[in-house]
């Protein structure tokens, strides 16, 4: 995933430079298919997107004024530094020319070291509270955006039967060539997948063999697949990594534009 850093067109670039059994995932359910109206899917899909992407915008810009003020508080001690330097240069030129000149030359010269050191630290200060305050904000967004997705999700799945219709068809395709497939579910979705198994079972070969078992371990949105050949984890965690990369799409995207 790229750090928001990239994103940042400030002018504090500046000053911070540098068993046999197998486990598959299910392709994305938001792929268009002839199970579900494409258009409506695509609608629900960019609700997810839209949300995760105002939020990151919302925190692209509260990371941004603080790194404006990061480097606001620099130009200041750089200012402050560059008149202590003249007033330093000044104050070793007289006492060099009261003491004795190479006297004040090196009373100058170790003031004017002194006060360099000193910029250096707060520069470097500086530089690690933005470098931190981009990478919480890269966190953050990823944690929120994650969270929008699977709130969206869930309750899609949960209230939309035909969504979870097409979830569970999107599923079966992967297992088409398998034989004894064991559709599992949790039990609130049971009674509802055993209304149209035939629907199911004329997606499968007629020797595949189908068979729908309810597992009060999942959560009520997912749903696997076990088979002689394989198992398909089609749980909402392979729908959140699709989320996940379309909004790194989009950060990305959001860098090559701004």
């Amino acid at each position: 995933m790229i750090l928001l850093s990239r994103l940042f067109k400030h002018s504090t670039h500046d000053y911070l430079s540098e068993e046999e059994q197998i486990t598959i995932s299910i392709r994305p359910m938001f792929k268009q298919s002839e199970d579900h109206p494409s258009q409506q899917m695509s609608a629900y899909y960019d609700q997810v997107i839209n949300e995760a992407e105002k939020r990151a915008e919302e925190i692209i810009q509260s990371a941004n004024q603080h790194a404006d003020r990061i480097y606001q508080t620099v130009q200041e001690e750089k200012e402050k530094a560059k008149e202590e330097q003249e007033l330093v240069r000044k104050e070793a030129y007289e006492e060099g020319y009261l003491t004795g000149m190479s006297k004040g030359k090196e009373d100058g010269f170790n003031s004017y070291t002194s006060r360099l050191a000193e910029v250096k630290e707060i520069i470097n200060a500086a530089k690690t509270d933005y470098e931190e305050t981009i990478q919480s904000a890269d966190r953050t967004i990823l944690t929120i955006s994650m969270n929008v997705a699977e709130k969206i999700i869930a309750t899609e799945l949960t209230h939309h039967s035909e969504h979870y219709q097409s979830y569970v068809k999107n599923a079966l395709k992967e297992a088409k060539h398998y034989k004894n497939i064991k559709l599992i579910v949790h039990p609130d979705k049971y009674l509802e997948l055993l209304s149209y198994k035939d629907e199911l079972k004329a997606m499968l070969p007629v020797e595949a063999g189908l068979y729908i078992l309810p597992d009060e371990e999942l959560s009520v949105v997912d749903c696997v697949i076990d088979s002689d050949n394989g198992r398909i984890d089609a749980t909402c965690k392979s729908q959140i990594d699709e989320i996940k990369e379309r909004l790194s799409e989009w950060l990305e995207t959001h860098h090559e534009l701004g």
